[in-house]
């Protein structure tokens, strides 16, 4: 019995595939599909084509790849290489006619128009994606934007709030140290009687050495007081607090530079004295600079420049 022979249409026809696909089918893999000519030079294909055509058509419906597809028809299936027909030629081993049927055009040109057709809906739906992904983009920026001034505004509150909190912190610190002092005779501050007794030095010999302005009027220990306060400056913040020592009062002045941090601790020591003449004076009898006990000298150096500056 002859072999029977059908066209593309058929095979079309048989699968329920479109004409349009199996022309790409057979484009894309005609290595692998056997095909004849017939009456007419219109190019025909054997039975067993449709089981080929059928396979491809699966494995798509799998999701292959083309790539795939072939590899799987190179194993199931050798390459087709058979004597071609008058008036057809064999191109890479596969049989091509010199002229196609106007059927088989027609499926062709089909194909064409509908992959033409696919690539320019495919083309539009990237350009709308690209340009929602834009929009996105642009919303995430402002968004993002939106966070971090909130952020900043967040920082420069709680950068307040700790400021506030640390001005407080001082003022609690400076109010509790006063209530102790006040509340302690531990603490406890000398008389204005006493701050205000002409303040004098011993000397090496056993004189009583003070200084006294233009005015006649003595530099005592508000004086002094006043001098200390005077050279610390707007720069420094000053502490001082007096203590009893016995029988001595004790006067701590601790200073800190706000720009450099650095800091002096100064602790002065005064005693009530009567002199030989018979007066009542306050005695600096110790001067402490930094933990470091001064020296005579350093006060009688100390008392020449206050008696060189001051001037009531």
């Amino acid at each position: 019995m002859p072999q029977r022979y059908i066209s593309l249409r058929e095979i079309s026809r048989r699968l329920g595939i479109p004409a349009s696909t199996i022309v790409y089918y057979k484009d894309r893999f005609g290595k692998y599909i056997p095909f004849v000519s017939g009456e007419g030079k219109r190019k025909k294909y054997p039975l067993e084509a449709v089981h080929i055509f059928r396979e491809i058509r699966e494995m798509y419906d799998k999701n292959w790849s083309a790539e795939q597809i072939e590899q799987e028809l190179g194993l199931r299936f050798h390459e087709t290489r058979k004597k071609a027909p008058l008036g057809g030629q064999w191109e890479s081993g596969v049989f091509r006619e010199s002229v196609y049927d106007s059927q088989d055009l027609s499926c062709a040109l089909t194909g064409i128009m509908e992959k033409k057709s696919g690539f320019l809906e495919g083309q539009k739906f990237l350009q709308s994606e690209i340009k929602d992904l834009k929009t996105e983009i642009s919303l995430l920026k402002k968004e993002k934007e939106r966070l971090e001034d909130r952020h900043r505004k967040k920082i420069s509150a709680l950068e307040e709030e700790r400021n506030e909190l640390r001005r407080k912190k001082v003022e609690m610190e400076r109010y509790i140290l006063q209530k102790i002092r006040s509340d302690n005779t531990h603490h406890a501050r000398p008389t204005s009687l006493f701050l205000d007794l002409p303040l004098v030095i011993r000397s090496g010999n056993g004189e009583y050495l003070g200084v006294t302005g233009k005015s006649k009027k003595n530099f005592t220990i508000k004086n002094l007081i006043s001098l200390i306060q005077k050279n610390a400056g707007p720069r420094k913040s000053l502490d001082m607090h007096w203590e009893r020592r016995g029988a001595a009062w004790g006067l701590n002045a601790s200073s800190r530079d706000g720009k450099t941090g650095e800091k002096q601790n100064l602790v002065l020591f005064f005693e009530e004295k009567m002199t030989p003449k018979k007066n009542l004076v306050a005695r600096l009898t110790r001067m402490i600079v930094d933990g470091k006990v001064a020296p005579a000298t350093f006060l009688l150096g100390l008392f020449k420049e206050i008696r060189d500056s001051f001037d009531n």
